[in-house]
């Protein structure tokens, strides 16, 4: 049996009722912020869309598959952004599937801006049982596996529930630090449909983000970043140092991990910036861990639009019959 579909039958089964929903990962984070955290949300005057894919861990058969999609944009009047954000993944026989609508409130403070963040959506979750065996199954061909399993079911089923998540952010132009909690409720999901049908619980997890820009010989940025995710039980440390030359290319490298039991992978990142509109970014990442005797590494894409949006002017509009405005 594969590697990983046997790791996830051990696991289901050994828990019996419920297991926990690590949250997505994904190497570039810098560029991916409200995604991981609802208060970015229209902080930069523009609209921005980002889409991400990352294929984790390429050669281990049933190895994780995200995709994300997101889009903000500012709300001048009401000192707001707004925004939607979609994901999914696929770990074995397991999918994930979500859809959120973001808003978060802006208020000036000092040089930056603190924003409040929001997103509230709907998780689905599905689990492919047909693809499993267990070493006291029935399977003949053509007719549906029989695990003889009271919590493994034998066909694919499905079920969803709310999710709710919630950020706080203070930005500047140079630097920006927010903390982030996903899946706030730890909601729980049952999964329909076949011979049984487990309870599926969501753990919190909380992100921890920050990063800092410093300019170097007017055509050098530096961008050191670092993300702390955890789920109260575990944690594990993102830490990157991306340079743009020129406001064109783009390159870095990151670490993940702090010790030796959380330690993951080494990183390259490269990118273009083609216009003000259009940035593309790829990374590598190198496991360090175990897993690189039976993977050949992962590969993260992104591409994102941004269209500057001008900020209306402060102030009373006086009409001059002359010059028609001032």
């Amino acid at each position: 049996m594969k590697h990983l579909y046997s790791i996830i039958i051990v696991f289901f089964a050994a828990t019996g009722v419920s297991f926990a929903q690590q949250t997505q990962l994904f190497s570039q984070h810098l560029f991916n912020r409200t995604f991981i955290n609802p208060a970015n949300a229209g902080v930069a005057d523009r609209v921005e869309a980002v889409a991400f894919y990352r294929s984790q861990w390429v050669g281990l058969e049933g190895s994780p598959e995200y995709q994300s999609v997101t889009a903000d944009l500012p709300l001048f009047d009401i000192n707001s952004g707004v925004g939607l954000s979609f994901y999914n993944d696929a770990l074995g026989v397991e999918r994930n599937t979500a859809v959120y609508a973001v808003y978060a409130y802006h208020k000036s403070l000092g040089k930056g801006k603190l924003s409040v963040g929001l997103r509230a959506g709907w998780v689905q979750k599905g689990f492919d049982g047909s693809q499993l065996t267990t070493p006291g199954g029935q399977y003949n061909d053509n007719t549906q596996p029989v695990h003889n399993d009271g919590v493994i079911p034998n066909v694919n089923v499905s079920g969803g529930t709310p999710d709710v998540g919630l950020g706080v952010q203070y930005s500047t132009a140079e630097y920006f630090v927010g903390v982030s909690l996903d899946q706030l409720l730890a909601p729980s999901l049952q999964l329909q449909g076949g011979n049984t049908s487990p309870e599926i619980a969501l753990r919190r997890h909380i992100n921890l983000h920050a990063g800092y820009d410093f300019a170097v010989a007017n055509r050098w940025l530096f961008t050191p970043t670092a993300l702390v995710r955890s789920d109260f039980v575990k944690n594990q440390l993102d830490v990157a140092v991306v340079a743009t030359y020129n406001r064109f290319i783009r390159f870095g490298a990151g670490y993940r991990g702090y010790n030796g039991r959380s330690q993951d992978a080494i990183i390259a990142i490269l990118g273009l910036q083609l216009s003000e509109q259009w940035q593309f970014g790829y990374s590598y990442d190198y496991n360090i861990s175990e897993l690189a005797n039976v993977n050949a590494g992962t590969h993260e894409l992104f591409v994102r639009y941004q269209l500057p949006i001008t900020r209306p002017r402060v102030g009373k509009i006086i009409n001059n019959p002359r010059f028609l405005s001032f």
